[in-house]
Parts: structure tokens; sequence; C-alpha cells
């Protein structure tokens, strides 16, 4: 079993909010059950850049959630996914990209648009 440790917004914690604090946090704890996980949607409002970040916790990364900077359907927002996508490349990330979004205008609808999306950078 794995916990996760997601790095969130400042509006909802004060404790781990930018992925290198996430990634120092799980570097420290040093257990097998603990893992880093990173949100787009989080990264776009506080790292200084989302690239750099994904490029600073190169190894460290086993989970990543997909939004953009709306909690929207990538593409709704003004996150570069070509960016996000390819800093992912580059540091041999082979996991999950999961998509986390509000349901909006609709989920099948959101859902097609992210796969569209999503598709064209993979």
């Amino acid at each position: 079993m794995k916990i996760y440790i997601e790095p969130y917004n400042r509006y909802e914690t004060n404790f781990i909010n930018t992925v290198r604090q996430g990634m120092e946090y799980v570097k420290e704890e040093n257990h097998a059950g603990l893992a880093l996980m990173i949100d787009s949607c989080w990264m776009n409002s506080e790292d200084a850049s989302v690239p750099g970040a994904i490029f600073a916790a190169r190894g460290w990364i086993e989970y990543v959630h997909v939004a953009d900077s709306t909690r929207g359907y990538p593409g709704s927002g003004h996150i570069h996914f070509g960016d996000f996508i390819r800093a992912l490349h580059e540091i041999g990330y082979e996991g999950v990209l999961s998509v986390q979004i509000d349901q909006k205008p609709a989920f099948r609808v959101a859902a097609e648009r992210s796969i569209r999306l999503l598709r064209c950078f993979l």
C-alpha cells in the first residue's frame, strides 16, 4: 500500500504547498510506503515554474493528477500542457496521468475534451 503526498494550495493548508516541499518531506520520511503525487492545478498556483518543479522532483514523482488552472478539463484554462507532458517525458515518468477535474460543462464533454487534448501530447 502507498500513501501519496500531494502538495496542495496555500488557501487550503499551510503544509506542503510546493512540489519541492512534498519531495523533501517524502525524502526525509524515507519510507517505502510514502510517495509523491503532483497535481498540475496546484502546481500552477504554488510553483514558480511547473516544468521546473517537475525537473526538480525527477525520480520522486509516482503519480500525477491533471487539471487545468480552474480545476477544469485540460485546455479550459491557461496551463500549457505541452510543457507539462514534455517535462514528464524528459524525467522518464512512466506512471499514470489521472484527470481530476470539475465535470463541467458535463461529465462526458469534460472527459472527451481531456482525452482529446492529452492525446495530442502523448
